[in-house]
């Protein structure tokens, strides 16, 4: 039971990472209008990886990973919200107030 509980909860966290993944490749060909190159999508993906990273592991900490016990109410969408606040304000920190790459 419990493998089997733990296994569910790594398909969702591949599920996120592959729409992670799939939104950056989709916003850089709709960005450019043209098939992003392989150096280009590499690039942004390095730089996106610690917010993604970060962002993951807040909703893990909020237990939106946890598959026991269902949402009620307005729960999942506070969950969610503060999860996104929290990536949003890495994302500013790591592109605007610190700098630390320089993609484009």
């Amino acid at each position: 039971m419990k493998f089997s509980r733990k296994r569910n909860q790594f398909t969702i966290f591949l599920v996120d990472l592959l729409i992670l993944v799939a939104s950056l490749f989709l916003t850089l060909l709709v960005r450019k209008m043209a098939m992003p190159t392989f150096s280009n999508f590499l690039n942004h993906l390095l730089s996106f990886l610690p917010i993604w990273f970060v962002w993951i592991l807040a909703m893990y900490t909020l237990t939106l990973y946890s598959i026991d016990v269902p949402f009620t109410g307005i729960e999942l969408p506070l969950k969610l919200f503060f999860s996104a606040l929290f990536a949003l304000f890495t994302g500013l920190g790591c592109f605007y107030i610190f700098k630390l790459n320089n993609i484009s």
